[in-house]
C-alpha cells in the first residue's frame, strides 16, 4: 500500500495505526479507547485527550499535554521532556525518564514521577504522590498539595531546601534541616536551596535523599 494523507479529523470506531513524521505535532483524541505513541519527536509538543482509556508514550518528545477523564497515563522516555502537563479525573500518572518542568492535577489516582530535573507542581485529591529527582537547582520550585495520600520526595544528595512541610492529620519525616512548629504539624525548612511547599490534609509526608535514603515502594 502507498498509504494515505489525512487533513483535519479522522473519526472512526476502530483501531487506527498511524506512521508519522517525527516533525509533526500529534494531536490525538478518543472518546473511548487507548492511545499509544511510540517514537522520537525531538521538537514536538504532543497533545493527547481521552474520555475513557489508557494513554502511553514510549520514546521521547519535546513537550506533552495529556488530559484523561478515566484511565492511566504512562510515559517511558529515553530523555527528559522540556515540559509535561497531565490532568486526570481518575487514573494513575507515571513518568519514567524525567522532565524539566511538570504540572499534574488528579482527582483520584497515584502520581509517580522519576528522573526529574526541575520544578514540579502536583495537586491530588486522593492518591499517593512519589517524586524523585536526578537534579534540582536552587531556583527550582516544588509545590505538592493532597487531600488524602502519602507524599514521598526523593531529592538529590546534598539538597538544602527552603519552604515548609505541613500535614493536618498525618506524620512528617524529613532528612532536611528544619524546625518543627509549636503545634507539631509543620516543619519549616532551614536551607537556602530550592523551594519546597508540601501540604497533606491526611497522610504522611516523607522527604529524603536519593543516595542515602531508599526510594519509597508504593503500598497496596
Amino acid at each position: 500500500s502507498d498509504g494515505f494523507m489525512v487533513l483535519g479529523r479522522l473519526p472512526a470506531r476502530a483501531v487506527i495505526r498511524l506512521v508519522l513524521s517525527p516533525f509533526v505535532n500529534p494531536e490525538l483524541t478518543t472518546s473511548s479507547g487507548d492511545i499509544s505513541i511510540r517514537g522520537d519527536f525531538p521538537s514536538t509538543k504532543i497533545l493527547l485527550r481521552t474520555a475513557t482509556g489508557q494513554v502511553e508514550l514510549v520514546g521521547a518528545a519535546a513537550e506533552a499535554d495529556v488530559r484523561s477523564a478515566s484511565g492511566d497515563v504512562d510515559f517511558d522516555l529515553v530523555r527528559p521532556l522540556e515540559r509535561l502537563f497531565a490532568r486526570s479525573a481518575s487514573g494513575d500518572i507515571t513518568l519514567r525518564g524525567g522532565a524539566r518542568e511538570v504540572q499534574v492535577d488528579t482527582s483520584s489516582g497515584d502520581v509517580r514521577l522519576e528522573n526529574l530535573s526541575g520544578s514540579v507542581r502536583v495537586e491530588s485529591s486522593n492518591g499517593k504522590v512519589i517524586l524523585q529527582w536526578d537534579r534540582l537547582d536552587a531556583k527550582g520550585e516544588v509545590r505538592v498539595k493532597t487531600s488524602s495520600g502519602r507524599v514521598s520526595l526523593v531529592l538529590p544528595e546534598g539538597t538544602t531546601a527552603r519552604g515548609f512541610l505541613r500535614t493536618t492529620d498525618g506524620t512528617i519525616r524529613s532528612d532536611l534541616p528544619g524546625v518543627v512548629n509549636q503545634a507539631g504539624d509543620t516543619v519549616e525548612l532551614q536551607g537556602d536551596g530550592p523551594l519546597l511547599e508540601v501540604e497533606s490534609a491526611s497522610g504522611a509526608i516523607v522527604v529524603g535523599y536519593g543516595v542515602t535514603w531508599p526510594q519509597p515502594t508504593p503500598t497496596p
